[in-house]
């Protein structure tokens, strides 16, 4: 579905431009103190009009550029515009960030202005950061920008963010504003207000060609008595009007005794163009003709009414450009008057200044053409971030046409990120006051934004299904609708079913529609509604599957840097939890990492309260609970202002961190809370999601109350299609059976839940507690419930041996090693190495150690001792810790610990032979069983026996263990042996079992 085209905000050229600096004076006594200006200072230049402030600022540059060749240079502009800060960044950063640089500074979007003063830091910084050689930035005409603009945030951090050898110079008719001396210290500020010429500045005035051609002292002395020293009427020609004239006059009645000194053709021309006042020559020509390009060439040449920039464009002084505007509107009959605005309102939309064109199309009374304008671009304008123009457009209309029911609309739609709450009421209105059969477009376009002001973080609102009821109500024919407004209209209620009604009957049309527009949508609207699905898929249906398959075809536009931020962080949110679903830490860890990163570059930190909210589960689930709490502060922190209410996540966190931990008083406690908030602020999903955490803690205590919960799960699970919400029942059931002893309910719900989950293929199921369900799974190979799928789940969960009781014989690990006759490694039933290859010498030296070593690990530096005796002790550490990465990367990651100083394996996950015969060999020497499971102990140790550990390792820890092992099991098998009679045949087999496990060749000699 198209929408508008998307177009940057106009960079106009004359705003980057500094005055031509052939002919101007090079004044040094001025020159002097703008040199003699401290490190990281800023200069600031108060002086009235026509005093030489951007004459001054220009040639002072062009100097500096003779002695620092190197440094760069930023001249600006300042106009009515930049009081937006969105606005004045996105030309500042069209200005500096060209080339291949370009995409390393962010732009501004609205929604990053919540956190503009960290936003515009970083951004200044990262400018500053790589650069090696000195900046200086000049913002003329700065007087334009309101004290109270939040604009200057930004050039405060500008101002921050200065090296030593940068400058900034501030060109203004008024003295340094409060936002200057707040950030600047008084050394560090620089002001100069004595703009006006002394005699001994001469020489300056007489080196300077035309100017000081045939210049006397005596004459350069009375021009300067006469003008009192005002630099722009020395070379004045006397036939015209300086600018000194103009100020001493105003812009007021007297302006028109001093345009009236040009000659009538000229001052023709002149009015004619009143209403510009820069542009090229080819703008010039349209407004004008040849003659308003001649006559403004021939000022800018001889006069300072007119300036010349760089680029060659043509500008009037704002004096000069007021006392014009003020003639025309005095003098010129209305026709005149009006067609002058017209033209040059048509040369600023070319230009893509809307706000400018809008309001001299309005003063022409051009009112249909100034709606036209304003109906034309709100789209563009609101899509691309450039709100606060279109609301500064809609404020120049007059108020019965800024009241009509679309442009209220688009008006609310662009004060969305600034002021949601006076938007929705806006949109409220529009809609409440719109029929939909007569004004389709005006009420989709008002119902839609009201449906995103709703979506503010892509979770449930109560609102959103009253709004979509009452879209329902009043059905309106799509095809009726502006492109822009319908692509807006079905996105808006698509998101709101998903997230805000997923009861809804429609759902699963809505998400076959979904999957239909996504490859027809533009780059920005995939991204974002694709985002969007993703998650719904994950949290509200529990298909990572597809979910994933999504979220991997967006990942190239999620890393293009015109995609907008917010977009950007929902498609996080998506792949995050994918990664969190996959049971992945370190992709969660890394993408939690990338996601940070990204919203502090693009200033939506704010957005990253959900980014936390995946990593809670994920450390809970994972039994990292130290982990989840800091995640859940850093939640806390940043939850965005219209969430400081949240009171569901408040309980609803702590109650399944409680949860996973096995805390079921606390869980059901929270939960209970959570719930109670759910059903005052939530909806059906919310309340669900605080059922599935009561059913499950309940059920965790034998609580029958767990089965009202359960049911309601289903109930949910049936109307949403929520596969998880199905396995959280199934779950809950196996939990109370299992806790109440009912074997025979526990069979056929313990199947359910395996089946369930297998099926869903998710290693992480949010609230899971890892050794409760480990209990679980191990009373079901015991009772022989299904024991392939048991296994299955148990690996899929990497469900961790049952603490306080012996796993079952056909308990899988995830990773199990042969080291008794020989040695193997096997990871998820396949061989992953036998010991070969020079390469992983020192790894596998390294994991027999550890093997060796036990439960217990071994310290760091005892373990790097053995490995390399003749490093130091330094060397030894680093290189022990590059041998762990090395293990890391051929086992898993998880399967090696390293904290406190100690290495060892994680029993969680791997199981040695070495291990289980040791355990076997614990139970023989234990005098205080009976004789009967001690000879099971025995028979186990030798079934594990297969031959000598590491046979053939030259490692001297090794061999002591090896040798340790053997004459263990000799000495305690003989002693039992002993005890037992020694005509029985079951002793004879027993005794010649350990004669042969403990020397082969002499067996096979005796047999």
């Amino acid at each position: 579905m198209p929408s508008p085209t998307r177009a940057a905000p106009p960079v106009l050229d004359s705003k980057a431009e500094a005055p031509v600096t052939e002919g101007l004076v090079a004044r040094t006594r001025l020159f002097k103190i703008l040199d003699a200006a401290p490190a990281r200072s800023v200069v600031w230049i108060a002086a009235p009009p026509g005093a030489g402030k951007s004459s001054l600022a220009a040639s002072w540059i062009e100097a500096r550029r003779a002695v620092v060749p190197h440094a760069q240079t930023l001249w600006y502009g300042m106009d009515d515009g930049d009081h937006d800060p969105v606005g004045f960044l996105a030309r500042l950063r069209g200005i500096v960030a060209q080339g291949p640089d370009a995409d390393r500074l962010p732009r501004l979007t609205p929604e990053a202005t919540v956190e503009l003063s960290s936003f515009a830091q970083r951004w200044f910084k990262e400018l500053r950061g790589r650069a090696r050689e000195p900046w200086l930035f000049a913002f003329d005409d700065v007087h334009r920008l309101p004290e109270t603009s939040t604009t200057w945030v930004l050039l405060q951090a500008l101002m921050a963010a200065q090296k030593a050898a940068d400058r900034i110079v501030f060109l203004s008719r008024l003295d340094a504003p409060e936002p200057v001396k707040a950030i600047t210290p008084g050394k560090r500020l620089t002001q100069i207000s004595d703009l006006r010429v002394h005699l001994d500045e001469f020489e300056d005035f007489a080196r300077t060609p035309k100017i000081g051609d045939a210049l006397t002292f005596e004459a350069f002395r009375d021009k300067v008595q006469h003008t009192g020293g005002w630099i722009s009427e020395l070379a004045a020609p006397p036939q015209r009007p300086s600018l000194r004239t103009m100020a001493d006059t105003g812009s007021g009645p007297a302006a028109s005794t001093t345009v009236a000194r040009f000659p009538t053709t000229e001052r023709d021309v002149l009015l004619k163009i009143a209403f510009l006042q820069g542009g090229s020559e080819t703008e010039w020509r349209a407004l004008g003709g040849d003659g308003a390009v001649a006559l403004l060439n021939h000022l800018a040449a001889s006069t300072g009414l007119v300036s010349r920039r760089v680029n060659g464009d043509l500008r009037k002084h704002d004096l000069f450009h007021g006392n014009l505007i003020y003639v025309a509107v005095q003098t010129l009959p209305s026709d005149a008057l009006n067609r002058a605005r017209i033209a040059a309102a048509d040369v600023l939309t070319a230009r893509q200044d809307y706000r400018s064109a809008v309001r001299l199309l309005v003063e022409a009374g051009a009112v249909d053409r100034a709606r036209t304008l304003a109906l034309e671009q709100a789209p563009v304008l609101t899509h691309s971030g450039r709100n606060r123009e279109f609301i500064d457009i809609a404020t120049a209309l007059p108020a019965p046409v800024r009241g009509e029911a679309m442009l209220r609309s688009w008006e609310a739609h662009a004060r969305l990120p600034f002021e949601p709450g006076v938007a929705r009421e806006m949109l409220r209105d529009v809609r409440m006051n719109s029929d939909p059969r007569t004004q389709p477009a005006e009420f989709a376009l008002a119902i839609s934004g009201e449906l995103q002001s709703s979506l503010v973080n892509w979770s449930e609102h109560r609102s959103l299904p009253d709004l979509v009821a009452e879209l329902d109500r009043h059905p309106i024919a799509t095809d009726r609708l502006p492109l822009t407004i319908r692509a807006r209209l079905t996105i808006a209620r698509a998101m709101a079913l998903m997230f805000g009604w997923p009861t809804h009957p429609d759902i699963l049309a809505t998400c076959t529609l979904i999957e239909t527009l996504l490859p027809a949508l533009p780059a920005a609207q995939q991204l974002i509604l694709g985002s969007a699905y993703v998650n719904y898929l994950v949290w509200w249906r529990g298909d990572v599957r597809a979910a994933r398959t999504y979220c991997d075809k967006l990942n190239p536009l999620a890393h293009r840097v015109d995609m907008p931020p917010l977009a950007v962080m929902v498609w996080h949110y998506g792949a995050i939890s994918c990664a969190y679903r996959d049971g992945d830490g370190d992709a969660v860890e890394r993408l939690t990492s990338e996601a940070t990163t990204f919203a502090e570059k693009w200033g939506v930190s704010y957005r990253l309260s959900d980014v936390y909210w995946i990593n809670v589960l994920a450390h809970a689930d994972a039994g990292e609970r130290a982990a989840a709490q800091e995640m859940l502060q850093r939640f806390s922190a940043r939850t965005p202002p219209w969430r400081q209410s949240d009171f569901i996540a408040a309980h609803h966190l702590p109650a399944l961190m409680a949860l996973c931990a096995g805390d079921n008083d606390t869980a059901i406690a929270e939960a209970r809370q959570a719930r109670a908030y759910a059903e005052t602020y939530g909806g059906a999903h919310q309340i669900a999601q605080q059922d599935r955490l009561l059913a499950m803690a309940l059920a965790a205590k034998g609580d029958a109350a767990a089965t009202e919960h359960a049911e309601r799960i289903r109930a949910v699970a049936a109307q949403t299609h929520n596969a998880t919400f199905r396995l959280n029942a199934d779950m809950a059931d196996a939990l109370l059976a299992h806790a109440q002893g009912r074997h025979d309910a526990f069979a056929p719900a313990w199947v359910k839940t395996a089946q369930a989950a297998l099926a869903l293929g998710q290693r992480r199921i949010a609230g899971m507690n890892g050794p409760l369900l480990a209990r679980l799974a191990n009373q079901a190979l015991h009772d022989g419930v299904d024991a392939d799928a048991t296994r299955r789940l148990i690996a899929l969960w990497r469900l961790p041996p049952p603490a306080g009781e012996a796993p079952h014989a056909l308990w899988p690990y995830a990773i199990e090693i042969k080291t008794l006759g020989g040695f193997g490694v096997t990871i998820d039933g396949r061989r992953a190495m036998t010991g070969g290859g020079k390469a992983q010498r020192k790894p596998l030296e390294m994991l027999w150690h550890l093997v060796a070593a036990g439960a217990d690990g071994l310290a760091q530096a005892e373990l790097a001792d053995h490995l390399w005796p003749d490093l130091d002790g330094d060397r030894a550490i680093l290189t022990l810790r590059t041998t762990v990465y090395r293990l890391r990367k051929l086992l898993s990651g998880d399967a090696i610990r390293y904290a406190d100083d100690r290495i060892w394996l994680d029993a969680a996950i791997v199981r040695t032979d070495l291990g289980r015969l040791r355990a076997a060999l614990d139970r023989l020497q234990d005098t205080t069983r009976s004789t009967t499971p001690r000879l099971d102990a025995f028979d186990t140790a030798l079934h594990f026996y297969d031959g000598p550990f590491l046979p053939g390792v030259p490692l001297a820890a090794i061999a002591a263990e090896r040798d340790r092992i053997a004459e263990t099991l000799a000495r305690e098998g003989a002693a039992l042996l002993a005890e037992q009679t020694p005509d029985d045949p079951a002793t004879v087999l027993r005794r010649r079992r350990l004669h042969a496990k403990l020397d082969p060749p002499a067996a096979t000699r005796g047999r």
